[in-house]
């Protein structure tokens, strides 16, 4: 699944697609950052591929230290959220007299309780952290690093029509694009059944816009990378047209 190791330095590592030489302690210090991109694949002189941190043994306190600055990270962004999101949803009931904010309290749970309880266990069950629990842990980073050498390519072609369509949106309006292209009931039935696919480009706010290009990216990018792009079209006409249907 994965290329030869590069020649001319015996230890490196790639940062996105581009390999970049280095020492074995520089190595061991550039796994052990929580950087973008992540080192998913590195080489050395045991294995004649490349092979994910996970699978180098002297790398066990490179992956440990990568893996508790991820787990304190998710953890400070789980109390942020878990912090402003409520207080949001206050500010709507009590001084904009709105009575309907539950997506605040649904955004404080997912982005703040989840993570907070994520970074919680995650830095607990690092205390039991050990290089065979690394070794089995292996198989699927080995996973992860395969899907991220894969190209997404339909993927995106989704995501930036609907994202020129989102930008349509915001210079025409969001109720005017709804109401020409959305789908509305009585237009279907007085015979505009393009409406049921046009609607599910549309979106009702930046917040239905940003959850729906997050799913997209996630899951679109693993069913291009283990299955084909054929089925990715194919899924996302049958769900567009189910979906309005239904």
């Amino acid at each position: 699944a994965f290329a030869e190791r590069p020649g001319g330095s015996e230890y490196g590592y790639l940062s996105g697609r581009k390999p970049v030489p280095c020492s074995r302690d520089e190595l061991s210090a550039e796994v052990s950052k929580q950087r973008v991109p992540a080192i998913l694949l590195v080489w050395t002189p045991d294995a004649p591929r490349l092979v994910t941190p996970a699978d180098v043994p002297y790398l066990f306190d490179a992956v440990r230290a990568r893996a508790r600055a991820a787990y304190r990270i998710t953890l400070i962004s789980g109390i942020v959220h878990a912090v402003i999101w409520p207080l949001l949803a206050i500010l709507h009931i009590f001084f904009l007299e709105d009575l309907s904010p539950p997506f605040l309290f649904i955004f404080a749970f997912v982005f703040g309780a989840v993570p907070l309880i994520q970074g919680v266990h995650g830095l607990l069950e690092l205390r039991a952290f050990t290089p065979e629990a690394m070794a089995r842990q292996a198989v699927a980073a080995r996973f992860q690093a395969w899907v991220s050498t894969r190209r997404p390519t339909l993927t995106w072609i989704i995501a930036g029509a609907i994202a020129a369509v989102g930008a349509s949106q915001i210079l025409s309006g969001v109720d005017a694009s709804i109401e020409a292209a959305g789908l509305v009931k009585d237009a279907v039935r007085g015979g505009e059944l393009w409406r049921l696919a046009t609607c599910a480009m549309l979106h009702g706010g930046v917040a239905h816009f940003v959850f729906n290009m997050m799913a997209l990216a996630v899951l679109g990018r693993l069913a291009e990378a283990i299955s084909s792009r054929a089925h990715v079209a194919c899924v996302f006409a049958l769900s567009v047209v189910s979906g309005s249907v239904a």
